[in-house]
């Protein structure tokens, strides 16, 4: 007689559902990677024309401006990053909670997996030493 789970289907489905969770969220942190990085490289770019604005040198009035107004953009790009990035870490929480709910459901069909094991296994080694006693029982007869 073989165990069989009555339950294995859910189980493998619950499975499933927290491999598929778990890619989710290996993605949403590799968007929240680039943004961070975007982010980073905004704001070095940033500092970086500020300190060439610092240096004396005789630079034209037009080209301070170009430079002012790409820091404006900048800013602005960082602002739009930033709120982006909150939103994208909001979605990240969101996708934990549930995969812990995925992984306690998983747990418990995987609790109840082994307590019908164990069971299995003491009805069948009951059976089997009934069994064992019924044929001592016809061989000590025979003896007799």
């Amino acid at each position: 007689m073989k165990f069989k789970f009555k339950l294995q289907k859910t189980a493998d489905f619950y499975e499933h559902r927290e491999t598929a969770k778990k890619m989710e969220i290996a993605q949403v942190k590799n968007h929240l990677g680039v943004l961070e990085n975007r982010a980073q490289s905004l704001h070095e770019e940033n500092l970086n024309s500020l300190r060439k604005d610092n240096e004396p040198q005789s630079v034209e009035i037009a080209w301070i401006k170009v430079r002012h107004d790409r820091i404006e953009a900048n800013l602005n790009t960082l602002d739009q990053l930033k709120k982006e990035i909150e939103d994208v870490q909001t979605v990240l929480e969101q996708k934990k909670i549930e995969l812990r709910k995925l992984s306690q459901k998983k747990k418990a069909l995987e609790k109840v997996r082994e307590k019908k094991l164990s069971e299995f296994k003491l009805e069948r080694s009951r059976s089997e030493q009934k069994l064992l006693d019924e044929n001592y029982q016809i061989l000590r007869q025979f003896k007799e």
